[in-house]
């Protein structure tokens, strides 16, 4: 055969090969999409003209609302979304309809959705996609466009366990970083990445920004002490104190534990897929006493119930002390190191103590005996003198940090005598430094006397926080409440007599309360030419970037707090859950308390209502 005779028709085969759009699967890692109720990247599909991505449809509810921001960055270019199409029953085509951005539309466990952006720069080899609604966002970074998946961050190694003594973590203000890789996972489960910590630390709140590069994570944490964090990946959780300047590599590989149930509770087999190095998490090796302790404390048995009903709070104290010492002794009969024996025993001073103030709250569970006069009673037995105070190695070391940093320990503390101990001295200059971060952060005078009176690690924080908000305070946010935190409330409504005030208690991290602030900006110009005065109070769990956006975007009087004034401000019908508003009249006097978000119609209606 003539050469010729064949090579036309496969040049155009070629040709036809190439002007199709090649269609990728995506790794099954690469999972879950914020913003599209956490539904899943099935495939991409690139093409000479366009890029799509198609998810299938996974939601709790039966309708979602495409965002209206939604694009793709590559190569230094951003893409737009140029259409939205949704289809039943994965791309059947004679069921296709257009999305468009804002809308709230219905769908099907199984349906698809399919979103079309311009085409991909030539060069290149990985794209971001972002999507953005009201009050949050999701994104999947790094995507790779030959849809093979990322290598592993670490290779396999056995555990290593803390030898000797518990090292003392550095008192320096440095940022501290977790990142890591979660890769094979089976298809068909969920990719879960969370992580909590245990307090705020002088700048930043406890609920860092996740950069999820599809499987590929980082943290970022700028520390002055250690914090404990909380990480869990696919129901499996970590915890491990984080310090100042650590750096932790995680590999989570869970094609090796591919047999187990992701979603039980403890399961050896999700261990064997864990590698990880650096920091504090050789104390994973004793992560299984940890986590029975953390299920005895948490736990409210039918018969421990029933007998902390019949007990006054001295004999239940003593029966969690018993607990205390039964677990001192079973860790004493175990082969751990001297600083595992150590953490096992502060993280149990701290179960002891937590448990004793959970007295109260245990006398209100069912079946309750008491009746409604009787049930104030237990609060007011509970005695923070323990007679046990003396035995416990809490108060003399700043290795407890590695364990909590709560500051209501103070109380205990202060009960027993214990002001002066390590931890009490510590717990009063944390205090003192998350005191003056709120005053900085409400654009009070802080002078560099007042920093300097501080321990070292927390100086050269608060100094850069103070340089950062420098070139955006004026002279409009200098005035604050003065005097006991009861009377805020009283001062901030009596500067506008005659107005009606409306408070708005919010916090950075709290989506209602964002969206929240967002809808009544609608509505704002109409009710302020109404005479009312908009108050927005947070207090310092408030990221300083998310509360200075603030300030610059929404107008109002706005304040910051410390977590101990907002406590003992006494908000009425504030119920420790935000968002929270109250509405006072032109009289002074409160109006409306209203908790969570009702909406704006609602909301503008009371505020109405209140100037009648």
């Amino acid at each position: 055969m003539n050469y010729k005779t064949w090579l036309l028709p496969f040049v155009s085969f070629l040709a036809s090969i190439c002007c199709q759009a090649r269609s990728i699967q995506h790794p099954s890692y690469l999972l879950g999409s914020p913003g599209l109720s956490n539904s899943k990247l099935e495939r991409i599909e690139i093409g000479k003209k366009t890029t799509a991505l198609i998810f299938a449809l996974n939601a709790f509810e039966d309708q979602i609302t495409l965002p209206g921001n939604v694009y793709l960055t590559a190569a230094g270019d951003s893409l737009p979304l140029l259409s939205a199409v949704a289809y039943r029953h994965r791309c059947d085509e004679d069921s296709a309809r257009q999305v468009t951005k804002g809308e709230n539309f219905a769908f099907q466990e199984g349906d698809s959705l399919r979103l079309v952006f311009p085409c991909l720069p030539h060069q290149a080899t990985t794209f971001d996609y972002f999507c953005i609604n009201d009050w949050d966002s999701g994104k999947m970074l790094g995507i790779r466009t030959d849809g093979l998946p990322y290598p592993s961050l670490l290779p396999p190694a056995p555990s290593l366990r803390l030898t000797g003594s518990l090292p003392d973590w550095p008192r320096r203000y440095a940022p501290a970083v977790v990142r890591g890789r979660v890769h094979g996972l089976p298809r068909g489960e969920r990719y879960v990445l969370s992580v909590s910590a245990n307090n705020s630390n002088i700048k930043d709140n406890p609920f860092p920004e996740i950069t999820d590069t599809c499987g590929l994570f980082c943290l970022k944490y700028d520390l002055a002490y250690p914090i404990l964090v909380n990480f869990s990946v696919v129901g499996y959780p970590l915890n491990f104190p984080l310090c100042p300047g650590d750096t932790i590599t995680i590999d989570y590989d869970l094609n090796r534990a591919a047999n187990s149930q992701y979603f039980d509770a403890y399961h050896p087999e999700k261990k064997k897929a864990l590698h990880i190095h650096g920091g504090m998490t050789s104390l994973l090796s004793i992560d299984s006493l940890l986590n029975t302790l953390r299920l005895e404390n948490s736990s409210f048995q039918q018969d421990s119930i029933e007998k902390a009903h019949h007990q006054s709070y001295a004999e239940f104290r003593q029966s969690v002390w018993e607990c205390h010492q039964n677990r001192l002794s079973r860790y004493a009969a175990l082969p751990l190191s001297e600083g595992e024996r150590e953490y096992l025993q502060l993280a149990s001073e701290k179960a002891y103590l937590d448990r004793c103030n959970q007295y109260a709250f245990i006398n209100t569970l069912s079946p309750n005996p008491l009746d409604s006069a009787q049930l104030a009673a237990p609060e007011k037995q509970m005695d923070f003198q323990d007679p046990h105070a003396a035995q416990l190695i809490f108060p003399h070391t700043l290795h407890t940090a590695y364990v909590t940093s709560n500051t209501s320990y103070e109380t205990y503390l202060a009960a027993n005598g214990l002001q002066s101990s390590v931890m009490g001295r510590w717990l009063e200059q944390l205090d003192s430094a998350t005191a003056l971060v709120a005053r900085v952060k409400a654009a009070q005078p802080v002078s560099a006397k007042d920093i300097n009176r501080l321990s070292t690690e927390y100086q050269a924080a608060i100094h850069e926080l103070q340089a950062q908000l420098a070139p955006q305070l004026d002279s409009d946010s200098l005035w604050t409440p003065q005097g006991e935190p009861e009377t805020y409330l009283p001062q901030i409504v009596a500067r506008h007599p005659g107005k009606v005030v409306f408070i708005d208690f919010w916090a950075t991290w709290c989506g209602p309360c964002n969206l929240g602030i967002k809808e009544m900006e609608k509505v704002k110009n109409e009710l302020e030419n109404q005479g009312v005065i908009f108050v927005y109070i947070t207090n310092n769990s408030s990221s300083t970037d998310g509360f200075m956006e603030m300030k610059r975007k929404h107008r109002g009087e706005h304040y910051i707090l410390t977590e101990d004034n907002w406590k003992k401000m006494k908000i009425p019908g504030y119920n420790n859950a935000i968002p929270h508003y109250l509405i006072y009249g032109p009289d002074g006097q409160l109006k409306e308390s209203v908790v969570g978000w009702p909406g704006v119609e609602p909301m503008k209606e009371k505020i109405l209502n209140a100037n009648e």
